[in-house]
């Protein structure tokens, strides 16, 4: 579905990845690990042509998307939630869920909006509530819900979990397995590695904009060199 070759990118004069090659297919939840400034957010802005200082190719659904604004990006099936949700605060959570399917016919929206209402019952209860007055978690939800309107092939989640107590993050967790259920591939940058493999098909482990080792997510979550240098646990197999 996804396949990034030589991925470079810049902020102007400093170059913040070093030619990264990945893939991702149709089903599948891959995730992109590593510390803050390794690179994890500048490949997802990279990938819907919000950062557009980059070289090297990206082919989704076997077309070069490297050049496409984010508009067309989304219009091709693949969808980003953003890390710090952006949601509008003084938009009814109804009224965030339609701008999410402005790309979409309107006589679909209803529906639309009805899925997502029975994914997320907490929404259909403050439908008519401002967005701003959530709690994290509700705007949490509410940022991939309005993502999933535009009826993505392709969901990428900057840091879901950022922010979020203990309990609503396993939440958010739960929930990007049902949406890999649903058929939508998933693309997650997620600062909580351990969680975030757990649930991958495969991970990478990005370090200072390169990609420094790949695998299985479970496979690589059980790696101790891994848990020690890029985990940070302290007493590498214990998890602490």
């Amino acid at each position: 579905m996804l396949r990034v070759t030589d991925l470079k990118a810049w902020y102007g004069s400093l170059r913040a990845l070093h030619g990264l090659d990945f893939s991702l297919e149709a089903g599948e939840i891959v995730t992109l690990v590593g510390s803050n400034g390794a690179g994890k957010s500048t490949v997802l802005k990279s990938l819907i042509g919000l950062l557009r200082k980059k070289s090297g190719e990206i082919r989704y659904l076997d077309r070069d998307i490297g050049g496409c604004a984010p508009a067309e990006v989304l219009g091709m099936g693949i969808a980003m939630v953003p890390e710090g949700r952006w949601i509008f605060p003084n938009l009814t959570v109804g009224e965030n869920l339609r701008l999410g399917a402005y790309s979409r016919p309107g006589k679909s929206i209803p529906a639309a909006l009805e899925r997502e209402f029975a994914r997320f019952p907490v929404l259909a209860e403050r439908r008519a509530q401002k967005g701003g007055t959530l709690s994290g978690g509700e705007q949490q939800m509410l940022a991939i819900s309005r993502a999933l309107m535009s009826d993505p092939k392709l969901l990428l989640l900057d840091e879901p979990s950022l922010g979020l107590a203990p309990q609503m993050m396993e939440k958010v967790f739960v929930l990007i397995r049902e949406i890999r259920k649903s058929g939508i591939a998933v693309l997650l940058v997620e600062q909580n590695s351990a969680q975030a493999l757990a649930i991958a098909d495969r991970g990478y482990v990005l370090s200072s904009g390169k990609i420094a080792i790949e695998g299985e997510g479970p496979k690589l979550l059980a790696d101790t060199r891994i848990q020690r240098v890029y985990l940070g646990y302290r007493d590498a197999g214990s998890g602490i």
